[in-house]
């Protein structure tokens, strides 16, 4: 399965248990950390070391959004 199919799937998931009253739960798209650049992965799908660390960055502001509320 490629990874905007499994985008796909974990959405359509989220988006399934929301509805049921799930709360405390995010979800965030790949094309929001990364917008299609591959330059952070080995394969277009598992990360570099430099693709770690561009995703923790890009990340942070989020958990720390989420963090206070």
């Amino acid at each position: 399965m490629r990874l905007m199919q499994k985008n796909e799937v974990l959405r359509e998931f989220y988006e399934k248990i929301k509805a049921e009253g799930a709360q405390n739960i995010y979800y965030m798209e790949a094309e929001e950390v990364f917008g299609g650049n591959t330059e952070f992965t080995v394969d277009n799908y598992h990360f570099t070391d430099l693709g770690f660390r561009y995703f923790a960055d890009k990340l942070k502001p989020i958990i720390n959004t989420i963090s206070l509320k």
